[in-house]
């Protein structure tokens, strides 16, 4: 029987190894923001801010929108909420955005040396459009999210492990840029397989695990 994203989250909040009693605390903020079932998990250990954050992915019920919520791993405070939208050309990004996707690699692979395997279009609370860039640079996965109105860097975190997948993320690789989506058995099967391999055992801010 397949099992749900949300039930293998839950395995994760309950299990020993992953024992991170504030993942609990953030996934509930989230729902409070809005209702739908969560499509991804991430756990940045390194972040702009300085502090390990949970990036949490939810779908509306209703209409399919997509939510990230950025929540602080040792508080179970979420202290960014953004929208994504399909590309670039959507309607609410293309209106402020000012730098190009192009631009925008260039400025996060000046920052990290690697290959680009995903762009990720997002609006934020303020409204304001950013990418979000994956890199995979020899054993390690870097997410930095750049301003499409300033060119900033906005976020620059090391992604140790995730659970999930969503739909519609564009992956780069060496052969160009294609559009992946991903089905129900494949995000089941992907999820248990998390790459837990480097997941951290201690609860950020509350000791190690019990």
């Amino acid at each position: 029987m397949k099992r749900t994203l949300a039930a293998l989250i839950g395995g994760l909040v309950s299990t020993s190894a992953f024992a991170h009693a504030v993942l609990e605390d953030c996934l509930k903020a989230a729902k409070q923001k809005h209702e739908g079932e969560f499509v991804k998990v991430e756990y940045l250990s390194k972040t702009i801010k300085g502090v390990p954050t949970y990036e949490i992915e939810l779908r509306e019920s209703k209409g399919g929108v997509e939510h990230e919520f950025l929540c602080d791993a040792g508080s179970g405070k979420i202290y960014e909420i953004g929208r994504e939208v399909a590309n670039a050309s959507d309607e609410s990004f293309q209106k402020k955005a000012k730098v190009s996707e192009k631009d925008a690699i260039a400025t996060a692979t000046k920052k990290h040396k690697g290959e680009v395997f995903a762009v990720e279009y997002e609006i934020g609370s303020n409204g304001n459009p950013s990418y979000e860039i994956d890199i995979r640079e020899g054993q390690k996965e870097h997410k930095i999210e750049i301003d499409a109105v300033t060119g900033k860097i906005m976020q620059d975190a090391t992604e140790e492990w995730q659970i999930g997948q969503e739909t519609g993320e564009r992956y780069r690789g060496s052969q160009g840029v294609s559009t992946r989506k991903a089905d129900p058995s494949t995000t089941n099967r992907q999820a248990d397989e998390t790459r837990s391999k480097d997941a951290p055992r201690d609860v950020p801010g509350k000791g190690p695990a019990q």
